[in-house]
């Protein structure tokens, strides 16, 4: 294996082996079940934007604030695949800013995954999410 292919396995695994791996997102747990994955309201009381574990990598979960709440009911979400449409590296939750950006390139998506920044040129792979009174719920199909 050569060693960019690697480090980026060890990144998206999140085994932590590799403390200045800046591609290991905090992940939260779902519930999978039909092909759609269960992520509770909870997780965005504090933050905006989740990570969640699927197949070699993750997809962001972001929370968009329609109206100003601290109600995570009263908002709509959106999700992408974390995985960079430029190199396929595994992309971060940009702190600074509402969005994604790449550390391999540096490449900068918005919360949808449409780029902002290249040199990516295809947008993000994107999810129809919708949500009850408890989970977000990401339709993987």
């Amino acid at each position: 294996m050569h060693r960019r292919k690697f480090i980026q396995t060890v990144c998206i695994a999140g085994v932590g082996i590799m403390s200045g791996c800046k591609s290991t997102p905090e992940r939260v747990h779902v519930l999978k079940k039909n092909n759609k994955l269960f992520v509770p309201l909870a997780e965005f009381i504090q933050k905006n934007t989740v990570s969640i574990a699927f197949e070699q990598g993750a997809i962001g979960v972001t929370r968009l604030i329609v109206e100003p709440s601290s109600d995570p009911k009263a908002n709509e979400y959106t999700a992408v695949l974390l995985k960079c449409s430029h190199m396929g590296c595994a992309i971060d939750v940009n702190r600074n800013d509402m969005g994604f950006i790449c550390p391999c390139h540096g490449a900068k998506f918005s919360p949808h995954g449409e780029v902002v920044k290249g040199p990516a040129q295809e947008p993000l792979k994107q999810f129809i999410t919708s949500s009850n009174n408890e989970f977000v719920i990401v339709h993987l199909s």
